[in-house]
């Protein structure tokens, strides 16, 4: 036999599989295939370029078919990392609501583009290029997680994955590249979700921001996250009450970071009036009318967004300044080595020698 035809054979038993594993959707989708030519071509339109930030290979490597997840009468092209899977519209659509949404009548923002495809009978198929624009919903994220991991579709999981593990790092230098506890226009309870689905992928590294975006969500957190279709995913009881408990914890390991980075001990090298240390006593005094403030703030803050949302002119001598820099440093790389401790949460390898790392030479 063939290597063709044994290709052909094991591609034949996977798409019976599929077909048998999902009943009703996949006698939905190919209902879909008789019609995507005339219906669809007419309402898909281009999908957009790509936006700055987006990750872009310098060589584009051509597009592959996925030698299991490529079915001969599937209505659907899915592309991750350039490599393609052709499967079911119809139980697409019902396995979430981010995918209805998207092939729904009502087209999408960015909808995908129509693609002839030359199997033993031409139809169209539309499309869908997964992180085209890198600003993905934790509602699509979720789903390509959920998706990629049930049917092995590796590209689109690992490339759904790395998207939090950017986010919800255990940096602290990629830390400082963001500007909030979750991705840009994404929600505070969206946190929620990504601790839910930190677990069964096995990603404990995800847990300890994820767990501090929802320690600084406070009364908030009760309310857990509103699903798709309506209902409400909280986190577990147990993850609850670790929240509860650092949310006193994480406070106050971060006033003792500002307490130790401008205690009044001038530098060796401060002039011979030595006033440094008490321009830092009046730093002290300027934090602590803003108690409200630092209780709320993050405590990964770097030294000058601090000074900037006191706010406060430092006012020392070069040499105390430059220390005092040092000492946030310093204080700043133990906090954040001590979240596992402050959270309870296991994090193998989690910011191993991180004063002699890579981080510290870029802070």
């Amino acid at each position: 036999m063939s290597a063709r035809m044994t290709r052909k054979r094991a591609r034949t038993e996977s798409e019976h599989v599929f077909k048998q594993e999902h009943g009703a959707a996949g006698a939905q989708a190919s209902t879909i295939s008789t019609t995507a030519r005339s219906a669809d071509a007419d309402s898909l339109a281009n999908p957009p370029r790509h936006n700055q930030g987006d990750v872009v290979h310098d060589k584009p490597r051509a597009p592959q078919h996925d030698p299991e997840f490529w079915f001969s009468d599937g209505t659907v092209i899915l592309v991750a990392q350039a490599v393609e899977f052709r499967v079911y519209r119809g139980l697409l659509a019902e396995y979430s609501p981010v995918f209805r949404a998207m092939f729904g009548a009502a087209a999408p923002k960015h909808p995908p583009q129509m693609a002839p495809v030359d199997e033993p009978q031409v139809i169209a198929c539309p499309v869908v290029e997964f992180f085209e624009e890198m600003k993905p919903s934790f509602h699509q994220i979720s789903a390509y997680i959920r998706l990629g991991q049930k049917y092995k579709l590796d590209e689109l999981y690992e490339q759904s994955r790395q998207f939090l593990k950017h986010h919800y790092t255990d940096d602290l230098g990629t830390w400082d590249t963001h500007t909030a506890w979750q991705p840009a226009g994404w929600q505070g309870s969206h946190s929620i979700g990504v601790v839910n689905l930190a677990r069964p992928i096995d990603e404990p590294s995800l847990l300890l921001i994820a767990l501090m975006a929802c320690v600084y969500m406070d009364a908030a957190i009760v309310h857990g996250l509103e699903r798709e279709d309506g209902t409400r995913e909280t986190l577990t009881p147990d993850d609850l009450g670790r929240c509860f408990k650092a949310s006193k914890d994480v406070r106050e390991a971060h006033v003792t970071v500002i307490m130790h980075t401008f205690q009044d001990t001038a530098s060796p090298a401060c002039g011979p009036v030595k006033i440094c240390g008490r321009v830092l006593r009046g730093t002290l005094r300027k934090l602590e009318a803003r108690m409200d403030w630092l209780m709320s703030s993050s405590p990964f803050l770097k030294f000058d967004e601090l000074l900037r949302d006191i706010p406060v002119e430092l006012g020392t001598c070069a040499a105390c300044t430059m220390m005092v820099k040092r000492r946030h440093r310093k204080e700043r790389e133990a906090f954040w080595a001590r979240l596992p401790q402050l959270l309870d949460i296991e994090v193998p390898g989690w910011a191993g020698d991180i004063p002699q790392g890579e981080t510290a030479a870029r802070a």
